[in-house]
């Protein structure tokens, strides 16, 4: 699947889900942030496990956020925003992570 494909899966989760509606060079900033893990079905979408390490990798490291009660909180709300009986794409929780910290700017494309 090309990442056009997962970007049009991911917004449409983020209609249908999550009642948003996506601004498309946001999710595809957010969705290029993701790297490869989109392309591997094992790891493209989170389950609760996967949690800490995406916690880590892209809430701590590359959206700079503070550890704390905050960030866990703004997780667990986001994992209930996204209220899908299909699998939970880590795109997604990114997208609606970034949203909520006011991060949009790490994830768009820089004028010039």
């Amino acid at each position: 699947m090309k990442q056009e494909e997962h970007i049009a899966r991911y917004a449409r989760d983020l209609v249908e889900a999550c009642g948003m509606h996506p601004d498309m060079a946001l999710l595809h900033g957010v969705t290029a942030a993701c790297g490869p893990l989109i392309y591997d079905p094992a790891t493209e979408a989170l389950t609760p496990a996967d949690l800490p390490g995406f916690r880590k990798n892209l809430l701590l490291r590359k959206m700079a956020l503070p550890p704390g009660p905050a960030l866990d909180e703004a997780i667990s709300a986001a994992w209930e925003t996204y209220a899908t009986p299909g699998p939970r794409y880590r795109a997604v929780m990114a997208y609606i992570l970034a949203q909520h910290f006011g991060k949009q700017a790490l994830f768009r494309p820089k004028a010039g």
